[in-house]
């Protein structure tokens, strides 16, 4: 007997982000069943026919007596397999094997399944390994998608000890394996459960080999040669963000919890948190927690932390805090009488104007203003609206000479992780530079990078000016290194990340980095760039 097992929410969210975020590198898909032959198959044919282009399991004129499975010969290792099914009859149970093999001598098979029909529609399986549900996400959720006796798609995706499963579109599944025994590599079959008459029908079979070498770090000037990156925390929820040093050196990060994904037993959801990291001591702990649902963080030249707060029940605002006294005070809160969509990101120039981008990617509070922009806080405390031709604005900096503003326009067609549907209007990223002007506001713009499918997040510049840009692309996840004409001098593979900061001080040349769930540093060969401090 199968045990469902909890719901698997921040799996979910999490392939959510990674399906909007990044962008697939994938092989052609290889056709494994041709619609008329079993060519490439084996298994017990009585059991099996072919029947209008589809693979049939099972009959309708009498009970299952046992569980079948149809394999291929070949077995896969890191794959991404595509195919439609249906099944009929009346409680009816079947699945699709994955990295499995076949017991010697015996009708049953041992590995993964994605599980079909009964209270077990999207649930990851353990097959004769150890019987239990690895995984499933919302049943409730799952079902809405599902169109019974009639016919679904199932996607399927394995890379390295991930597994990933989709009906019709419906993330179900995001399980990693802990458990280092279990063999990564093996058939693909498909099943018709034991039990009462009942048919599975499946059709439209393909495969798409992927590759899995990490990308090799391009140094070029910038990394030290053997210079290795080095985790310091992985104990985020969703994903980390916003990594800045205060002018003692101390880094401070975001903790963003999506609150469809970060909740308690009781199911209570997380608020946010900023988490601080002393570099002297190795030391970890909580700075603030709420956090108004940070996201991206700077340092004025007075030593006061800036704060971006986002939305999903966050602040929308940013936020000044005097790091002495601990006291916070709101410097934008409205514009034209309404709240900000969501302050994503940060950069202050050496006049004290604070820059910060406010599109939408979370959260179920309405857009409030007409636009995705980009907006200046002056000294005095105006607020002013000064690009609103950049798409969605994310990652912001001013360079180091004062002239340049960069900006990451991350068009990703959706303003609610937690409420995704495929089809959203979508654009390339690109990463653009205004001239920034002495009076704050921005004259022509030009395209210094692009070409993203999925891309640049936040932006960092060193004080030679060169930019350094967190890329979320699954094929090459890490910090590219641009000069200042856009050309790519250095590449730092990472896990999927979302900021970059430079250190202080004797870590000055220390870059730090926000990656899903973690926090990273790599030594680098150029100082950051930072504001020059107030006595």
């Amino acid at each position: 007997m199968k045990n469902i097992s909890r719901y698997h929410w921040v799996g979910v969210v999490l392939a959510f982000i990674a399906a909007f975020w990044t962008s697939d590198l994938i092989a052609r898909p290889v056709v494994l069943f041709d619609g008329e032959t079993f060519k490439g198959w084996e298994g017990p044919l009585e059991s099996f026919r072919i029947e209008d282009g589809a693979i049939v399991g099972g009959t309708l004129n009498r009970r299952i007596p046992k569980n079948q499975f149809l394999s291929t010969r070949e077995s896969f290792s890191d794959f991404e397999l595509r195919l439609k099914f249906k099944i009929v009859g009346d409680d009816v149970n079947a699945g699709i094997q994955i990295r499995s093999q076949r017991i010697p001598d015996h009708h049953e098979m041992i590995g993964y399944q994605a599980d079909i029909g009964q209270q077990y529609w999207g649930a990851l399986y353990d097959e004769s390994r150890r019987g239990i549900i690895l995984a499933q996400g919302n049943l409730e959720a799952t079902l809405r998608v599902v169109r019974e006796k009639d016919w679904n798609e199932y996607r399927i995706r394995c890379e390295g000890k991930r597994v990933r499963l989709w009906i019709n579109g419906y993330q179900t599944v995001d399980y990693t394996e802990k458990d280092l025994s279990v063999v990564q590599e093996g058939v693909i079959a498909l099943q018709i459960h034991s039990g009462p008459p009942s048919e599975a029908w499946y059709r439209d079979i393909t495969i798409e080999k992927l590759s899995t070498a990490s990308p090799p770090m391009v140094a070029g000037e910038i990394v030290p040669s053997g210079a290795e990156l080095e985790k310091i925390f992985d104990e985020g929820c969703v994903l980390t963000e916003g990594v800045a040093s205060a002018p003692d050196g101390t880094i401070y990060f975001s903790d963003i919890t999506l609150t469809s994904a970060c909740k308690d037993e009781s199911g209570a959801s997380e608020a946010g948190h900023i988490w601080t990291f002393d570099p002297r001591r190795g030391k970890l702990r909580i700075f603030r927690s709420p956090s108004g649902m940070s996201n991206g963080i700077k340092f004025d030249a007075s030593g006061n932390m800036i704060v971006a707060e986002g939305s999903d029940f966050g602040g929308r605002r940013v936020t000044r805090t005097h790091m002495k006294t601990g006291k916070s005070f709101i410097i934008a809160g409205l514009f034209e009488g309404r709240p900000f969509n969501a302050p994503n990101d940060i950069t202050i120039d050496e006049e004290g104007r604070i820059y910060f981008t406010d599109p939408k990617y979370v959260g179920r509070e309405p857009l409030e203003q007409p636009v995705m922009a980009v907006y200046r806080i002056d000294p005095d405390g105006g607020v002013h609206r000064i690009i609103t031709d950049a798409g969605k604005p994310n990652g912001i900096a001013v360079s180091p000479d004062q002239k340049t503003l960069y900006l990451v326009s991350h068009e990703n067609g959706i303003f609610d992780l937690g409420r995704l549907s495929e089809g959203g209007l979508r654009r390339p990223a690109v990463i653009f530079a205004y001239d920034l002007l002495s009076n704050g506001t921005v004259g022509s713009r030009r395209v210094l990078v692009d070409g993203y499918t999925h891309g640049p997040d936040g932006i960092v510049v060193d004080v030679e000016g060169n930019l350094y840009a967190a890329i979320r692309d699954v094929g090459r996840p890490g910090v590219y290194v641009y000069s200042p004409t856009g050309k790519e001098i250095a590449y730092i593979p990472t896990p999927l990340p979302t900021n970059v900061g430079f250190g202080r001080g004797v870590d000055s040349k220390m870059l730090y980095i926000t990656a899903t769930t973690g926090l990273y540093r790599i030594p680098v060969t150029i100082d950051g760039y930072h504001l020059p401090t107030k006595n």
